[in-house]
């Protein structure tokens, strides 16, 4: 039983610095999206 080897990945389109601004960006947009005042009125008991 081979064991096959997977080819190398091939670099990276943006750095690591880009990438983690981009995510940071991400976050941060969801967090303000989800954590704002909702978008419907909750029935009341």
């Amino acid at each position: 039983m081979s064991r096959h080897r997977k080819p190398p990945a091939p670099p990276p389109d943006e750095t690591s610095a880009q990438l983690r601004a981009r995510l940071r960006r991400f976050a941060l947009a969801t967090r303000d999206d989800a954590t704002g005042p909702p978008r419907f009125r909750f029935p009341s008991t």
